[in-house]
């Protein structure tokens, strides 16, 4: 009879555990969303990584900035200006990620509204009345994603939660690049052409190609997979650490604990030993490095070799946390990288 009500009881307290585990980033939310909704910026800020959200915010712009030069028939000077202006772009953004700014886009205010309060010398904070609309999922166990729209202005945005201990952290908020564009100031008169000296010409501007790369699939916690031979071949990513970028190019470097299953198997078995790879997220030179063993994967509408199918899907979801049918990744990003000679 003890041993009945012993099991019983320890059937209970995991089944809590595993509600409570699961239900861990909704308990969270909710308070996100009271401390938001009451202008709380101290309480809010018991769930937001700063230096996190700040780089997040820093990457989007910086590739915004570069893909409006390439998308734009623009003139030299107006590149350099733009080009000059991704300079900028810690200072602002340091200035738009504090606890009140980050309050007012929890809020379902416009971007630009938190730039204007940051610069206005009132600190005090102002409850909202906004109505909300938000959805939910989990991008792997330990990530977690919200969208907040707001049915007033159309405007949303989304934020990806990281598993904390018991509880979760805001590491990520993405921004709709419209909602980062500034307004356009009203034109200023040009010169007649004849009164436009000829000796002085705009700078010449090499444009690079703008790539935006998402990261969000393999961050600590995620899962990579790939079934394209049987058994399946698993990666669990323990650490994710950005090693450089420019505007055409990121290289990553992952920390992974390996596995594999069978295709109609459920258990997984790991062998435990941790292992790095490079990978240069690239639209020119897609590459994964493992040790001293260097692969271009050829992304390219005729379809990519066998034995590099898994180096492939490893690259989309790292590059682009895409995991859909290759051919239409290839196509969607725009890859026609052909295999080395």
């Amino acid at each position: 009879m003890n041993k009945k009500i012993i099991g019983a009881l320890i059937a209970v307290v995991v089944l809590l555990a595993g509600g409570y585990y699961y239900a861990s980033p909704y308990l969270v939310l909710s308070s996100i969303k009271s401390a938001a909704k009451a202008g709380d910026s101290e309480k809010l800020s018991a769930y937001i990584d700063y230096p996190s959200v700040r780089q997040s915010f820093k990457d989007q712009m910086n590739t915004y900035m570069v893909k409006d030069i390439a998308s734009k028939d623009t003139n030299g000077w107006e590149a350099l200006g733009t080009m000059i202006a991704t300079t900028m772009v810690d200072k602002m953004v340091d200035a738009v990620i504090t606890p009140e700014g980050v309050t007012l886009m929890l809020q379902g205010k416009d971007f630009r509204d938190s730039l204007k309060h940051s610069f206005e010398e009132s600190s005090e904070q102002s409850s909202s009345k906004e109505k909300l609309d938000y959805s939910t999922r989990y991008l792997s166990m330990n990530l977690f994603e919200v969208t907040l729209k707001n049915p007033d202005n159309d405007k949303q945005l989304k934020v990806i939660m990281e598993r904390d201990g018991l509880s979760w952290k805001v590491k990520k908020i993405v921004v709709p690049m419209n909602d980062m564009k500034p307004q356009q100031a009203a034109p200023q008169p040009t010169l007649p052409a004849e009164e436009i000296p000829a000796e002085v010409e705009a700078p010449a501007i090499i444009e690079q190609p703008a790539a935006a790369f998402d990261f969000s699939g393999v961050q600590k916690g995620a899962q990579l997979e790939s079934c394209y031979h049987d058994p399946c071949t698993i990666g669990r990513v323990i650490a994710f650490k950005k090693l450089s970028q420019t505007p055409a190019e990121s290289n990553i470097e992952l920390t992974l604990v390996g596995g594999s299953r069978g295709w109609d198997a459920e258990k997984i078995e790991w062998n435990h030993d941790a292992h790095k790879i490079q990978i240069q997220c690239s639209l020119t030179k897609p590459t994964l490095q493992i040790g001293d063993q260097v692969t271009v994967v050829p992304l390219n509408d005729s379809g990519v070799p066998g034995v590099l199918w898994s180096d492939a899907e490893t690259y989309m979801q790292a590059c682009h946390n895409y995991t859909g049918e290759m051919g239409a990744g290839i196509q969607q990003y725009g890859y026609n990288v052909q295999a080395e000679e």
